[in-house]
Protein backbone atom coordinates (compact mmCIF):
# COMPACT_ATOMS: atom_id res chain seq x y z
CA UNK A 1 0.00 0.00 0.00
CA UNK A 2 1.62 3.41 -1.24
CA UNK A 3 2.22 6.11 1.34
CA UNK A 4 -0.18 8.58 2.25
CA UNK A 5 -0.18 11.91 0.67
CA UNK A 6 0.18 14.64 3.38
CA UNK A 7 -1.71 17.52 3.06
CA UNK A 8 -0.95 21.06 4.35
CA UNK A 9 -3.93 23.14 5.50
CA UNK A 10 -2.54 26.40 5.20
CA UNK A 11 -4.76 29.09 7.28
CA UNK A 12 -3.45 32.81 5.72
CA UNK A 13 -1.03 34.65 7.70
CA UNK A 14 -0.60 31.57 10.31
CA UNK A 15 3.14 31.38 9.85
CA UNK A 16 2.79 29.40 6.29
CA UNK A 17 5.50 30.46 4.65
CA UNK A 18 7.87 29.54 6.77
CA UNK A 19 6.19 26.35 7.33
CA UNK A 20 6.53 26.22 3.28
CA UNK A 21 10.02 26.43 3.21
CA UNK A 22 10.46 23.82 6.12
CA UNK A 23 7.78 21.16 4.19
CA UNK A 24 10.03 22.20 1.38
CA UNK A 25 13.00 20.37 3.42
CA UNK A 26 11.36 17.40 4.52
CA UNK A 27 9.97 15.79 1.17
CA UNK A 28 11.77 14.92 -1.83
CA UNK A 29 12.73 17.19 -4.93
CA UNK A 30 9.70 16.98 -7.13
CA UNK A 31 7.36 15.51 -3.84
CA UNK A 32 6.08 18.88 -3.29
CA UNK A 33 2.89 20.31 -5.04
CA UNK A 34 2.12 23.99 -3.86
CA UNK A 35 -0.61 25.25 -5.61
CA UNK A 36 -0.36 28.88 -3.00
CA UNK A 37 1.37 30.64 -5.62
CA UNK A 38 -0.38 29.60 -8.67
CA UNK A 39 -3.65 32.06 -8.70
CA UNK A 40 -5.48 28.90 -9.59
CA UNK A 41 -9.43 28.90 -9.72
CA UNK A 42 -11.36 26.66 -7.34
CA UNK A 43 -11.72 24.05 -9.94
CA UNK A 44 -8.61 24.22 -11.28
CA UNK A 45 -7.26 23.27 -7.82
CA UNK A 46 -9.16 20.21 -7.57
CA UNK A 47 -7.88 19.20 -11.11
CA UNK A 48 -4.06 19.73 -9.99
CA UNK A 49 -5.17 17.68 -6.77
CA UNK A 50 -6.73 14.80 -8.71
CA UNK A 51 -4.29 14.50 -10.99
CA UNK A 52 -1.20 14.92 -8.82
CA UNK A 53 1.84 12.95 -10.42
CA UNK A 54 2.65 9.89 -8.16
CA UNK A 55 5.69 11.09 -6.81
CA UNK A 56 3.88 13.78 -4.83
CA UNK A 57 4.14 13.47 -1.67
CA UNK A 58 2.46 16.43 0.17
CA UNK A 59 0.17 18.96 -1.09
CA UNK A 60 0.16 22.65 0.19
CA UNK A 61 -1.85 25.64 0.05
CA UNK A 62 -4.39 27.80 1.19
CA UNK A 63 -6.88 24.66 1.05
CA UNK A 64 -9.57 24.01 3.29
CA UNK A 65 -9.96 20.65 4.79
CA UNK A 66 -12.58 19.48 1.88
CA UNK A 67 -10.40 19.67 -0.74
CA UNK A 68 -8.87 16.31 1.35
CA UNK A 69 -11.32 14.87 -0.56
CA UNK A 70 -9.69 14.73 -4.00
CA UNK A 71 -6.29 13.75 -3.08
CA UNK A 72 -6.12 9.68 -4.94
CA UNK A 73 -5.65 7.37 -2.65
CA UNK A 74 -4.95 8.11 1.65
CA UNK A 75 -3.71 11.37 2.88
CA UNK A 76 -3.01 13.09 6.52
CA UNK A 77 -4.34 16.55 7.24
CA UNK A 78 -1.59 19.12 9.09
CA UNK A 79 -2.26 22.66 10.31
CA UNK A 80 -1.53 25.68 11.78
CA UNK A 81 -3.72 28.01 13.93
CA UNK A 82 -3.07 31.58 15.61
CA UNK A 83 -4.44 33.70 17.75
CA UNK A 84 -7.60 35.31 16.00
CA UNK A 85 -6.57 38.89 17.20
CA UNK A 86 -3.28 38.30 16.19
CA UNK A 87 -3.75 37.08 12.94
CA UNK A 88 -6.13 40.23 11.90
CA UNK A 89 -3.45 42.68 12.79
CA UNK A 90 -1.24 40.62 10.25
CA UNK A 91 -2.95 40.62 7.86
CA UNK A 92 -4.26 44.28 8.17
CA UNK A 93 -0.44 45.53 7.82
CA UNK A 94 0.83 42.79 5.22
CA UNK A 95 -1.90 44.04 3.16
CA UNK A 96 -1.00 47.86 3.64
CA UNK A 97 2.58 47.08 2.84
CA UNK A 98 2.27 44.15 -0.04
CA UNK A 99 1.64 45.72 -3.27
CA UNK A 100 1.46 42.07 -5.01
CA UNK A 101 -1.56 41.50 -2.46
CA UNK A 102 -5.08 41.11 -4.07
CA UNK A 103 -6.72 43.87 -2.04
CA UNK A 104 -3.47 46.32 -1.29
CA UNK A 105 -5.37 48.72 -4.16
CA UNK A 106 -9.00 48.69 -2.34
CA UNK A 107 -6.68 48.87 1.08
CA UNK A 108 -4.86 52.30 -0.88
CA UNK A 109 -8.47 53.30 -2.15
CA UNK A 110 -9.73 52.97 1.57
CA UNK A 111 -11.73 50.27 0.98
CA UNK A 112 -10.08 47.98 3.46
CA UNK A 113 -10.14 49.08 6.90
CA UNK A 114 -9.95 47.22 9.89
CA UNK A 115 -13.41 47.05 11.10
CA UNK A 116 -14.50 45.71 7.29
CA UNK A 117 -11.34 42.88 7.69
CA UNK A 118 -12.50 42.09 11.27
CA UNK A 119 -15.50 41.06 9.82
CA UNK A 120 -14.74 39.34 7.20
CA UNK A 121 -12.00 37.11 8.75
CA UNK A 122 -14.15 36.49 12.28
CA UNK A 123 -14.29 32.75 11.14
CA UNK A 124 -11.88 31.82 8.13
CA UNK A 125 -10.07 29.57 10.73
CA UNK A 126 -13.12 27.85 11.57
CA UNK A 127 -14.12 27.50 7.92
CA UNK A 128 -10.45 25.99 6.58
CA UNK A 129 -10.60 23.83 9.28
CA UNK A 130 -14.63 22.60 9.09
CA UNK A 131 -14.18 22.35 5.08
CA UNK A 132 -15.83 25.29 3.35
CA UNK A 133 -15.19 28.06 1.54
CA UNK A 134 -15.11 31.10 4.09
CA UNK A 135 -17.85 32.79 2.10
CA UNK A 136 -20.37 30.03 2.36
CA UNK A 137 -23.20 30.63 3.84
CA UNK A 138 -23.39 28.12 7.61
CA UNK A 139 -24.31 28.48 11.16
CA UNK A 140 -21.87 29.09 13.83
CA UNK A 141 -22.71 26.58 15.93
CA UNK A 142 -22.65 24.23 13.28
CA UNK A 143 -19.14 25.53 11.62
CA UNK A 144 -17.49 25.54 15.08
CA UNK A 145 -19.01 21.64 15.58
CA UNK A 146 -17.68 20.52 12.36
CA UNK A 147 -13.97 22.50 12.87
CA UNK A 148 -13.65 21.01 16.54
CA UNK A 149 -14.21 17.48 14.98
CA UNK A 150 -11.49 17.47 12.31
CA UNK A 151 -9.11 19.23 14.08
CA UNK A 152 -9.58 16.33 17.30
CA UNK A 153 -10.20 13.36 14.85
CA UNK A 154 -9.08 14.20 11.45
CA UNK A 155 -6.37 16.33 11.37
CA UNK A 156 -3.14 14.82 11.93
CA UNK A 157 -1.35 17.26 13.51
CA UNK A 158 -1.81 20.86 14.01
CA UNK A 159 0.09 23.88 15.78
CA UNK A 160 -0.16 27.06 16.99
CA UNK A 161 1.67 30.15 15.19
CA UNK A 162 2.78 31.07 18.80
CA UNK A 163 3.98 28.06 19.89
CA UNK A 164 5.47 27.33 17.41
CA UNK A 165 8.98 25.83 17.69
CA UNK A 166 6.58 23.11 19.95
CA UNK A 167 5.11 22.67 17.17
CA UNK A 168 7.24 21.49 14.71
CA UNK A 169 8.72 18.82 17.05
CA UNK A 170 4.84 17.21 17.44
CA UNK A 171 5.19 17.35 13.37
CA UNK A 172 8.77 15.39 13.93
CA UNK A 173 6.92 12.86 15.82
CA UNK A 174 3.45 12.69 13.57
CA UNK A 175 4.72 13.24 10.29
CA UNK A 176 8.15 11.96 10.35
CA UNK A 177 9.94 15.00 10.32
CA UNK A 178 13.39 15.53 11.28
CA UNK A 179 13.40 19.80 11.62
CA UNK A 180 16.74 20.74 12.98
CA UNK A 181 16.21 24.34 12.37
CA UNK A 182 14.54 27.10 10.31
CA UNK A 183 14.53 31.12 9.07
CA UNK A 184 11.26 32.86 9.68
CA UNK A 185 9.75 33.33 5.88
CA UNK A 186 6.98 36.33 5.13
CA UNK A 187 6.91 37.84 8.22
CA UNK A 188 5.06 41.35 8.51
CA UNK A 189 7.34 44.18 9.01
CA UNK A 190 6.90 47.45 11.04
CA UNK A 191 3.62 45.55 12.27
CA UNK A 192 2.09 47.35 15.59
CA UNK A 193 1.31 44.91 19.24
CA UNK A 194 -1.29 44.43 20.09
CA UNK A 195 -0.23 47.24 22.80
CA UNK A 196 -0.04 50.10 20.43
CA UNK A 197 -3.35 49.08 18.11
CA UNK A 198 -6.03 51.79 18.46
CA UNK A 199 -8.57 50.96 21.17
CA UNK A 200 -11.22 51.74 18.68
CA UNK A 201 -9.63 48.74 16.30
CA UNK A 202 -8.86 46.24 18.95
CA UNK A 203 -12.63 46.63 19.79
CA UNK A 204 -13.56 46.05 16.68
CA UNK A 205 -11.45 43.05 15.96
CA UNK A 206 -12.52 41.76 19.51
CA UNK A 207 -16.42 42.30 18.53
CA UNK A 208 -15.96 39.71 15.54
CA UNK A 209 -13.48 37.23 16.75
CA UNK A 210 -16.22 34.72 17.85
CA UNK A 211 -15.89 31.22 16.12
CA UNK A 212 -12.41 31.94 15.58
CA UNK A 213 -11.60 32.65 19.29
CA UNK A 214 -13.77 29.32 20.19
CA UNK A 215 -12.29 27.35 17.35
CA UNK A 216 -8.71 28.62 18.98
CA UNK A 217 -9.34 28.06 22.98
CA UNK A 218 -10.55 24.73 21.96
CA UNK A 219 -7.23 24.15 19.93
CA UNK A 220 -4.91 25.14 22.70
CA UNK A 221 -6.57 23.09 25.14
CA UNK A 222 -5.82 19.99 22.93
CA UNK A 223 -2.34 21.05 22.07
CA UNK A 224 -1.74 21.18 25.84
CA UNK A 225 -3.23 17.76 26.24
CA UNK A 226 -0.47 16.33 22.86
CA UNK A 227 2.39 18.02 24.89
CA UNK A 228 1.85 16.96 28.26
CA UNK A 229 1.42 13.41 26.38
CA UNK A 230 5.00 13.54 24.72
CA UNK A 231 7.51 11.54 26.32
CA UNK A 232 10.31 13.56 28.81
CA UNK A 233 12.92 13.92 26.30
CA UNK A 234 10.42 16.64 24.80
CA UNK A 235 12.02 19.82 26.93
CA UNK A 236 15.58 18.75 25.45
CA UNK A 237 14.64 18.27 22.15
CA UNK A 238 12.69 21.34 22.82
CA UNK A 239 15.61 23.43 23.99
CA UNK A 240 18.02 21.76 21.58
CA UNK A 241 16.17 22.90 18.35
CA UNK A 242 15.80 26.39 19.63
CA UNK A 243 19.85 26.51 19.59
CA UNK A 244 19.72 25.27 16.23
CA UNK A 245 17.14 27.91 15.39
CA UNK A 246 19.46 30.49 16.93
CA UNK A 247 22.41 29.23 14.88
CA UNK A 248 20.05 29.10 11.31
CA UNK A 249 19.02 32.52 12.18
CA UNK A 250 22.54 34.40 12.82
CA UNK A 251 23.65 32.27 9.68
CA UNK A 252 20.60 33.72 7.50
CA UNK A 253 21.85 37.35 8.64
CA UNK A 254 25.56 36.83 7.70
CA UNK A 255 24.79 35.34 4.62
CA UNK A 256 21.78 38.18 3.78
CA UNK A 257 24.52 40.99 4.82
CA UNK A 258 26.88 39.86 2.23
CA UNK A 259 24.71 39.45 -0.32
CA UNK A 260 24.04 43.05 0.24
CA UNK A 261 27.44 44.15 0.46
CA UNK A 262 28.20 42.40 -2.58
CA UNK A 263 25.13 44.27 -4.30
CA UNK A 264 26.28 47.20 -2.79
CA UNK A 265 29.87 46.95 -4.83
CA UNK A 266 28.58 45.96 -8.12
CA UNK A 267 30.38 42.29 -7.38
CA UNK A 268 27.59 40.29 -8.46
CA UNK A 269 27.80 36.21 -7.55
Amino acid sequence: MPDPVDFFIHIPKTAGSTLEHIIAEQYPVGGVLNLRRLALGEEEQVQRIRAMPPATRVVSGHLHYGYTAQVPGSWRAFTMLRDPIERVISLYYYIAREPRHITHEAFKRGKITMEKLAMRQGRVQACFLAGIAPKQPCPDDELLEQAKANLESNVTAFGLTERFDESLLLFNRALGWQVRGYVRQNVTKNRPTQDAIADRDLAVIRAHKGVDQELYDFAKSLFEQRIAAQPPGFAQELTSLRRQITVAQKVSWVRSSLGLLKRTLGLGN
